[in-house]
């Protein structure tokens, strides 16, 4: 594209008072997600959650 059809949209501030949207997940968090996960997306996930 020449141009960005959004660039004229302005940003909507965030209020700081508001928790993060993508917080880090606790480890009681991934282990579960472990846990329920088919065997065929246990290793992408994981590779996902510890690899920097």
């Amino acid at each position: 594209m020449k141009d960005n059809p959004t660039a004229k949209i302005p940003a909507i501030p965030r209020p700081k008072s508001m928790p993060d949207a993508n917080r880090p997940w606790q480890d009681a968090e991934r282990e579960s997600v472990m846990i329920a996960l088919p065997a065929y997306m246990k290793l992408p996930m994981a590779l996902m959650m510890y690899v920097p």
